[in-house]
Protein backbone atom coordinates (compact mmCIF):
# COMPACT_ATOMS: atom_id res chain seq x y z
CA UNK A 1 0.00 0.00 0.00
CA UNK A 2 2.96 2.23 -0.68
CA UNK A 3 0.70 4.74 -2.33
CA UNK A 4 -1.46 4.86 -0.08
CA UNK A 5 -2.20 8.93 0.81
CA UNK A 6 -2.14 10.14 4.55
CA UNK A 7 -5.14 11.98 6.32
CA UNK A 8 -3.98 15.39 7.45
CA UNK A 9 -5.63 16.42 10.69
CA UNK A 10 -3.61 18.13 13.05
CA UNK A 11 -0.01 20.08 13.44
CA UNK A 12 2.66 18.60 16.07
CA UNK A 13 4.35 21.19 18.92
CA UNK A 14 6.59 22.15 16.21
CA UNK A 15 3.62 23.42 14.09
CA UNK A 16 3.98 20.64 11.16
CA UNK A 17 1.28 18.93 9.71
CA UNK A 18 0.81 15.31 11.17
CA UNK A 19 -1.26 12.62 9.58
CA UNK A 20 -3.13 9.82 9.99
CA UNK A 21 -1.25 6.73 7.81
CA UNK A 22 -2.14 3.61 6.35
CA UNK A 23 1.84 2.88 5.16
CA UNK A 24 4.04 1.08 7.74
CA UNK A 25 1.79 -0.67 9.93
CA UNK A 26 -0.02 -4.31 9.93
CA UNK A 27 -2.94 -2.85 11.43
CA UNK A 28 -3.62 1.29 9.95
CA UNK A 29 -7.02 1.04 11.41
CA UNK A 30 -7.91 4.48 13.84
CA UNK A 31 -8.99 4.65 17.32
CA UNK A 32 -10.45 8.39 18.69
CA UNK A 33 -11.24 8.82 21.97
CA UNK A 34 -12.31 11.87 23.57
CA UNK A 35 -14.99 13.19 25.60
CA UNK A 36 -17.61 16.09 25.37
CA UNK A 37 -16.57 19.63 24.28
CA UNK A 38 -12.84 17.45 23.53
CA UNK A 39 -13.49 18.05 19.66
CA UNK A 40 -14.01 14.70 18.69
CA UNK A 41 -16.34 16.05 16.21
CA UNK A 42 -14.71 18.70 14.76
CA UNK A 43 -11.57 15.89 13.73
CA UNK A 44 -14.30 13.06 12.78
CA UNK A 45 -15.77 16.21 10.06
CA UNK A 46 -12.04 16.46 8.73
CA UNK A 47 -11.14 13.14 8.34
CA UNK A 48 -14.04 12.45 6.67
CA UNK A 49 -13.86 15.47 4.51
CA UNK A 50 -10.09 15.10 3.79
CA UNK A 51 -10.42 11.34 2.85
CA UNK A 52 -13.34 12.11 1.12
CA UNK A 53 -10.94 14.60 -1.29
CA UNK A 54 -8.41 11.71 -1.82
CA UNK A 55 -10.66 9.92 -3.43
CA UNK A 56 -11.87 7.82 -0.59
CA UNK A 57 -15.53 6.08 -0.40
CA UNK A 58 -16.60 7.24 3.12
CA UNK A 59 -19.09 5.46 4.91
CA UNK A 60 -20.33 7.35 8.12
CA UNK A 61 -22.23 5.38 10.71
CA UNK A 62 -23.56 8.25 13.00
CA UNK A 63 -25.62 6.80 15.29
CA UNK A 64 -25.83 10.07 17.65
CA UNK A 65 -26.64 12.92 14.44
CA UNK A 66 -23.48 14.56 14.59
CA UNK A 67 -21.46 14.38 11.39
CA UNK A 68 -23.86 13.62 8.67
CA UNK A 69 -25.31 16.51 7.93
CA UNK A 70 -22.31 18.32 7.23
CA UNK A 71 -21.58 16.08 3.97
CA UNK A 72 -25.59 16.70 2.56
CA UNK A 73 -24.98 16.52 -1.82
CA UNK A 74 -20.96 14.59 -1.57
CA UNK A 75 -22.42 11.21 -3.25
CA UNK A 76 -19.19 9.74 -2.33
CA UNK A 77 -19.81 10.11 1.80
CA UNK A 78 -22.53 8.24 2.64
CA UNK A 79 -24.34 8.84 6.17
CA UNK A 80 -26.23 6.41 8.08
CA UNK A 81 -27.92 8.47 10.86
CA UNK A 82 -31.63 7.95 11.52
CA UNK A 83 -33.22 9.42 14.26
CA UNK A 84 -35.42 6.00 14.89
CA UNK A 85 -32.77 4.12 16.55
CA UNK A 86 -34.33 0.52 15.70
CA UNK A 87 -34.22 1.64 11.92
CA UNK A 88 -30.84 3.44 12.55
CA UNK A 89 -29.20 -0.53 13.97
CA UNK A 90 -30.62 -1.49 10.89
CA UNK A 91 -29.40 1.00 8.62
CA UNK A 92 -25.83 0.32 10.30
CA UNK A 93 -25.97 -3.39 9.91
CA UNK A 94 -27.12 -2.84 6.32
CA UNK A 95 -23.86 -0.79 5.78
CA UNK A 96 -21.72 -3.18 7.91
CA UNK A 97 -22.81 -5.98 5.65
CA UNK A 98 -22.44 -4.47 1.96
CA UNK A 99 -18.86 -3.32 3.12
CA UNK A 100 -18.28 -7.01 4.07
CA UNK A 101 -19.30 -8.06 0.87
CA UNK A 102 -17.50 -5.58 -1.10
CA UNK A 103 -13.84 -7.10 1.36
CA UNK A 104 -14.74 -10.65 0.16
CA UNK A 105 -15.09 -9.49 -3.34
CA UNK A 106 -11.90 -7.76 -3.46
CA UNK A 107 -10.16 -10.80 -1.89
CA UNK A 108 -12.00 -12.78 -4.17
CA UNK A 109 -10.84 -11.39 -7.16
CA UNK A 110 -7.30 -11.42 -5.35
CA UNK A 111 -6.78 -14.90 -5.42
CA UNK A 112 -4.71 -15.43 -8.60
CA UNK A 113 -1.53 -16.94 -7.77
CA UNK A 114 1.35 -14.20 -9.15
CA UNK A 115 -0.92 -11.08 -8.94
CA UNK A 116 -2.03 -8.92 -7.02
CA UNK A 117 -4.60 -6.77 -7.96
CA UNK A 118 -5.13 -4.75 -5.00
CA UNK A 119 -2.54 -2.52 -5.62
CA UNK A 120 -4.61 -1.11 -8.18
CA UNK A 121 -6.45 2.12 -6.94
CA UNK A 122 -8.77 3.20 -9.69
CA UNK A 123 -10.20 -0.68 -9.92
CA UNK A 124 -10.46 -0.49 -5.48
CA UNK A 125 -10.88 2.60 -4.47
CA UNK A 126 -9.79 3.02 -0.61
CA UNK A 127 -12.77 2.75 1.74
CA UNK A 128 -12.77 4.16 5.18
CA UNK A 129 -15.70 3.14 7.30
CA UNK A 130 -16.42 6.01 10.39
CA UNK A 131 -18.58 5.17 13.29
CA UNK A 132 -18.69 7.96 15.84
CA UNK A 133 -19.55 6.41 19.61
CA UNK A 134 -19.36 3.37 19.15
CA UNK A 135 -20.99 2.29 21.83
CA UNK A 136 -24.27 4.17 21.32
CA UNK A 137 -23.84 1.88 17.98
CA UNK A 138 -23.94 -1.17 20.06
CA UNK A 139 -26.72 -0.50 22.19
CA UNK A 140 -28.90 0.46 19.00
CA UNK A 141 -27.53 -2.99 17.70
CA UNK A 142 -28.45 -4.62 20.91
CA UNK A 143 -32.01 -3.27 21.75
CA UNK A 144 -32.76 -4.21 18.02
CA UNK A 145 -31.54 -7.19 17.50
CA UNK A 146 -33.65 -9.91 19.31
CA UNK A 147 -36.68 -8.98 17.50
CA UNK A 148 -35.33 -10.12 13.88
CA UNK A 149 -32.97 -12.80 15.07
CA UNK A 150 -34.03 -16.10 13.76
CA UNK A 151 -35.78 -18.63 16.25
CA UNK A 152 -33.62 -19.98 18.77
CA UNK A 153 -31.00 -17.52 17.20
CA UNK A 154 -27.81 -16.43 20.65
CA UNK A 155 -25.38 -14.68 20.84
CA UNK A 156 -24.03 -11.28 19.56
CA UNK A 157 -25.86 -8.78 16.82
CA UNK A 158 -24.80 -8.67 13.31
CA UNK A 159 -22.91 -5.17 13.98
CA UNK A 160 -20.76 -7.17 16.84
CA UNK A 161 -19.46 -9.01 15.00
CA UNK A 162 -19.01 -7.18 11.44
CA UNK A 163 -17.47 -4.43 12.40
CA UNK A 164 -14.29 -5.98 14.86
CA UNK A 165 -13.97 -8.81 11.96
CA UNK A 166 -13.77 -5.96 9.01
CA UNK A 167 -10.70 -4.10 11.30
CA UNK A 168 -9.18 -7.41 11.72
CA UNK A 169 -9.62 -8.36 8.06
CA UNK A 170 -9.90 -5.59 6.18
CA UNK A 171 -6.63 -3.21 5.75
CA UNK A 172 -5.25 -5.48 2.98
CA UNK A 173 -8.36 -5.17 0.84
CA UNK A 174 -8.19 -1.11 1.01
CA UNK A 175 -10.85 -0.55 3.84
CA UNK A 176 -9.94 1.05 7.01
CA UNK A 177 -12.32 1.76 9.89
CA UNK A 178 -12.21 4.79 12.58
CA UNK A 179 -13.93 4.40 15.37
CA UNK A 180 -14.71 7.16 18.08
CA UNK A 181 -15.77 6.59 21.61
CA UNK A 182 -16.21 8.49 24.85
CA UNK A 183 -14.41 6.45 27.09
CA UNK A 184 -11.52 3.49 26.55
CA UNK A 185 -13.04 0.46 28.48
CA UNK A 186 -12.74 -2.22 26.69
CA UNK A 187 -16.43 -3.06 26.66
CA UNK A 188 -16.53 0.15 24.62
CA UNK A 189 -14.33 -0.92 22.18
CA UNK A 190 -14.92 -2.86 19.09
CA UNK A 191 -12.92 -6.08 19.32
CA UNK A 192 -12.35 -4.76 23.55
CA UNK A 193 -8.36 -5.42 24.48
CA UNK A 194 -7.19 -6.12 21.07
CA UNK A 195 -8.34 -2.95 19.51
CA UNK A 196 -4.98 -1.52 20.57
CA UNK A 197 -3.37 -3.92 18.89
CA UNK A 198 -5.51 -3.21 15.44
CA UNK A 199 -5.57 0.15 15.57
CA UNK A 200 -1.92 1.24 14.63
CA UNK A 201 -3.25 5.22 14.83
CA UNK A 202 -4.73 6.15 18.28
CA UNK A 203 -5.81 9.63 19.44
CA UNK A 204 -6.55 10.37 22.59
CA UNK A 205 -8.36 14.15 23.00
CA UNK A 206 -8.81 16.19 26.05
CA UNK A 207 -7.44 15.46 29.50
CA UNK A 208 -9.00 12.52 30.83
CA UNK A 209 -7.30 11.62 34.34
CA UNK A 210 -8.28 7.86 34.29
CA UNK A 211 -4.80 6.10 34.47
CA UNK A 212 -6.84 3.14 33.04
CA UNK A 213 -8.18 4.68 29.89
CA UNK A 214 -5.05 6.17 28.58
CA UNK A 215 -3.15 2.45 29.86
CA UNK A 216 -5.80 0.52 26.97
CA UNK A 217 -4.93 3.40 24.78
CA UNK A 218 -1.23 3.31 24.73
CA UNK A 219 -0.77 0.06 26.52
CA UNK A 220 1.41 -0.78 30.06
CA UNK A 221 4.56 1.80 31.05
CA UNK A 222 3.53 4.71 27.95
CA UNK A 223 3.74 8.00 29.98
CA UNK A 224 1.07 10.71 28.73
CA UNK A 225 1.95 13.78 27.65
CA UNK A 226 0.66 16.20 29.26
CA UNK A 227 -2.34 18.57 27.35
CA UNK A 228 -3.25 21.87 27.99
CA UNK A 229 -6.91 21.83 30.01
CA UNK A 230 -9.76 22.70 28.24
CA UNK A 231 -8.11 23.78 24.59
CA UNK A 232 -10.27 21.96 22.21
CA UNK A 233 -8.70 20.07 20.21
CA UNK A 234 -5.45 19.35 22.43
CA UNK A 235 -4.32 16.03 22.35
CA UNK A 236 -2.18 13.10 21.84
CA UNK A 237 -1.31 10.81 19.29
CA UNK A 238 0.33 7.41 19.02
CA UNK A 239 1.67 5.83 15.43
CA UNK A 240 2.46 2.31 15.95
CA UNK A 241 5.03 2.07 18.50
CA UNK A 242 6.42 5.57 18.48
CA UNK A 243 6.49 7.76 21.24
CA UNK A 244 3.33 9.73 21.86
CA UNK A 245 2.98 13.12 19.72
CA UNK A 246 1.15 16.27 21.72
CA UNK A 247 -0.88 17.46 19.24
CA UNK A 248 -3.78 20.20 17.92
CA UNK A 249 -6.73 19.04 16.25
CA UNK A 250 -6.97 21.69 13.16
CA UNK A 251 -9.91 23.43 11.89
CA UNK A 252 -11.84 24.26 8.99
CA UNK A 253 -14.89 26.08 8.08
CA UNK A 254 -17.88 24.36 7.86
CA UNK A 255 -19.25 26.12 4.84
CA UNK A 256 -15.89 24.46 3.47
CA UNK A 257 -16.31 20.76 4.06
CA UNK A 258 -18.12 20.55 1.03
CA UNK A 259 -15.90 21.80 -1.44
CA UNK A 260 -13.10 19.79 0.02
CA UNK A 261 -14.89 16.53 0.21
CA UNK A 262 -15.66 16.99 -3.50
CA UNK A 263 -12.37 17.18 -5.06
CA UNK A 264 -11.85 13.30 -4.87
CA UNK A 265 -15.10 12.94 -6.77
CA UNK A 266 -13.94 13.42 -10.44
CA UNK A 267 -12.00 10.35 -10.20
CA UNK A 268 -14.54 8.40 -8.58
CA UNK A 269 -16.74 9.42 -11.15
CA UNK A 270 -14.00 8.40 -13.87
CA UNK A 271 -13.59 4.81 -12.78
CA UNK A 272 -16.78 3.88 -12.82
CA UNK A 273 -17.69 3.88 -8.69
CA UNK A 274 -19.93 6.66 -8.31
CA UNK A 275 -22.58 6.97 -11.48
CA UNK A 276 -23.71 10.60 -13.02
CA UNK A 277 -26.55 10.23 -10.92
CA UNK A 278 -25.04 10.33 -7.39
CA UNK A 279 -25.18 6.38 -7.36
CA UNK A 280 -22.20 5.10 -5.14
CA UNK A 281 -21.25 1.50 -6.20
CA UNK A 282 -19.22 -0.99 -4.66
CA UNK A 283 -18.19 -2.95 -7.26
CA UNK A 284 -20.81 -3.92 -9.29
CA UNK A 285 -23.76 -3.30 -6.36
CA UNK A 286 -25.69 -0.04 -5.39
CA UNK A 287 -24.97 1.02 -2.23
CA UNK A 288 -28.38 1.70 -1.19
CA UNK A 289 -29.06 5.45 0.17
CA UNK A 290 -30.15 6.03 3.81
CA UNK A 291 -33.81 4.89 4.63
CA UNK A 292 -33.46 2.58 2.34
CA UNK A 293 -31.19 -0.36 3.70
CA UNK A 294 -33.84 -2.33 4.27
CA UNK A 295 -33.74 -5.21 1.66
CA UNK A 296 -30.55 -6.17 2.59
CA UNK A 297 -30.84 -6.34 5.83
CA UNK A 298 -33.92 -8.27 5.55
CA UNK A 299 -32.83 -11.06 2.98
CA UNK A 300 -29.28 -11.72 4.99
CA UNK A 301 -31.03 -13.20 7.83
CA UNK A 302 -33.76 -11.81 9.47
CA UNK A 303 -36.75 -14.16 10.55
CA UNK A 304 -39.39 -11.30 11.48
CA UNK A 305 -39.91 -10.59 7.46
CA UNK A 306 -41.14 -7.38 8.03
CA UNK A 307 -37.76 -5.35 7.93
CA UNK A 308 -39.09 -3.58 5.61
CA UNK A 309 -42.67 -2.54 7.45
CA UNK A 310 -40.24 -0.64 10.39
CA UNK A 311 -38.65 1.78 6.97
CA UNK A 312 -40.41 5.60 6.55
CA UNK A 313 -41.53 6.93 3.74
CA UNK A 314 -43.53 4.13 2.03
CA UNK A 315 -40.81 3.28 -0.12
CA UNK A 316 -41.07 -0.23 -1.26
CA UNK A 317 -37.69 -2.73 -0.30
CA UNK A 318 -34.93 -2.44 -2.17
CA UNK A 319 -35.74 1.07 -4.09
CA UNK A 320 -33.33 3.57 -3.73
CA UNK A 321 -34.81 7.21 -3.57
CA UNK A 322 -33.56 7.22 -7.43
CA UNK A 323 -35.45 4.80 -8.71
CA UNK A 324 -33.93 1.14 -9.07
CA UNK A 325 -35.21 -1.41 -8.25
CA UNK A 326 -32.98 -4.60 -6.86
CA UNK A 327 -32.80 -6.35 -9.58
CA UNK A 328 -33.38 -4.16 -12.51
CA UNK A 329 -30.35 -2.36 -14.87
CA UNK A 330 -28.81 0.47 -13.15
CA UNK A 331 -29.79 2.97 -15.95
CA UNK A 332 -26.60 4.42 -17.98
CA UNK A 333 -23.70 2.60 -16.18
CA UNK A 334 -23.55 -0.35 -18.21
CA UNK A 335 -24.05 -2.53 -14.94
CA UNK A 336 -26.53 -4.36 -12.81
CA UNK A 337 -27.51 -4.08 -9.19
CA UNK A 338 -27.37 -7.53 -7.10
CA UNK A 339 -30.69 -9.56 -7.91
CA UNK A 340 -30.23 -11.69 -4.40
CA UNK A 341 -28.85 -11.65 -1.24
CA UNK A 342 -25.08 -13.63 -1.19
CA UNK A 343 -25.20 -16.98 -0.21
CA UNK A 344 -24.66 -18.76 3.00
CA UNK A 345 -21.29 -20.24 2.65
CA UNK A 346 -20.00 -23.11 5.09
CA UNK A 347 -21.60 -25.13 7.93
CA UNK A 348 -20.53 -22.61 10.34
CA UNK A 349 -22.34 -19.89 8.94
CA UNK A 350 -25.46 -21.99 7.85
CA UNK A 351 -25.39 -23.03 11.75
CA UNK A 352 -25.38 -19.30 13.01
CA UNK A 353 -27.72 -18.53 10.65
CA UNK A 354 -30.04 -21.13 11.38
CA UNK A 355 -29.31 -20.39 15.50
CA UNK A 356 -28.19 -24.07 16.06
CA UNK A 357 -24.93 -25.40 17.16
CA UNK A 358 -22.30 -26.19 14.90
CA UNK A 359 -22.35 -30.21 15.64
CA UNK A 360 -26.28 -29.85 16.01
CA UNK A 361 -26.83 -28.43 12.54
CA UNK A 362 -24.42 -31.23 11.32
CA UNK A 363 -26.22 -33.92 12.65
CA UNK A 364 -29.61 -32.31 11.53
CA UNK A 365 -28.20 -31.66 7.96
CA UNK A 366 -27.36 -35.16 7.66
CA UNK A 367 -30.86 -36.68 8.71
CA UNK A 368 -32.85 -34.05 6.34
CA UNK A 369 -30.91 -32.79 3.55
CA UNK A 370 -31.31 -29.42 2.17
CA UNK A 371 -32.65 -28.67 -0.62
CA UNK A 372 -30.81 -26.52 -3.63
CA UNK A 373 -27.25 -26.99 -1.51
CA UNK A 374 -24.49 -26.19 -3.47
CA UNK A 375 -20.86 -26.30 -3.64
CA UNK A 376 -18.86 -23.00 -3.69
CA UNK A 377 -14.99 -23.93 -4.09
CA UNK A 378 -15.21 -26.66 -1.74
CA UNK A 379 -17.40 -25.49 0.48
CA UNK A 380 -21.32 -26.13 0.87
CA UNK A 381 -23.58 -23.39 0.19
CA UNK A 382 -27.17 -22.28 0.13
CA UNK A 383 -29.31 -19.49 -1.33
CA UNK A 384 -31.01 -17.68 1.92
CA UNK A 385 -34.64 -18.66 0.99
CA UNK A 386 -33.51 -22.20 0.50
CA UNK A 387 -31.31 -22.61 4.40
CA UNK A 388 -34.60 -20.33 5.84
CA UNK A 389 -37.10 -22.71 4.33
CA UNK A 390 -35.10 -25.56 5.69
CA UNK A 391 -34.64 -24.10 8.99
CA UNK A 392 -38.75 -23.32 9.47
CA UNK A 393 -39.31 -26.78 8.07
CA UNK A 394 -37.04 -28.21 11.04
CA UNK A 395 -38.45 -25.89 13.60
CA UNK A 396 -42.50 -27.63 12.56
CA UNK A 397 -41.26 -31.15 12.42
CA UNK A 398 -39.99 -30.51 16.02
CA UNK A 399 -43.37 -29.18 17.49
CA UNK A 400 -45.14 -31.71 15.63
CA UNK A 401 -43.20 -34.84 17.80
CA UNK A 402 -43.15 -32.75 21.14
CA UNK A 403 -46.84 -32.24 20.65
CA UNK A 404 -47.19 -36.03 19.28
CA UNK A 405 -49.72 -35.04 16.76
CA UNK A 406 -49.47 -38.15 14.62
CA UNK A 407 -45.97 -38.91 12.94
CA UNK A 408 -43.99 -36.17 11.75
CA UNK A 409 -43.72 -34.96 8.18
Amino acid sequence: MADMPGLRFAVNARREWVEIGFVGLENPHVLIVGGSRSGKTTLLKLIVAVAASQGFIVIVLDPKLRIGKWFEGVPHVRTYRHENSAIAAVEAEGALRFVQDEQQRRYRLDDVPGAYVLADERRFPPILLVCDEFRTLVSNAQDEWPSRRPRGGRGDSPTERIFPNLMRMGAEARIFTVTATHTAHAEYLPAGVETRSLCGNRIVLGTDREVSNWTMIAGPGVVKPSVPERQKGAGVFLFGAREPMRVQVAEIRDHELVDLAMRGLPGLRAAGHVTEDGQLLLGDVVLPRPGHMASHVAAAGSDAGAAGETFGAGQPVGQTDAGPVVGEALPGAGRAVAEMPPPIVGLAAAAEFCGMTYSNFRKHRERQPIGGEFLLGTSPAWQVADLREWAIYRSENRRRRRRGDGEAA
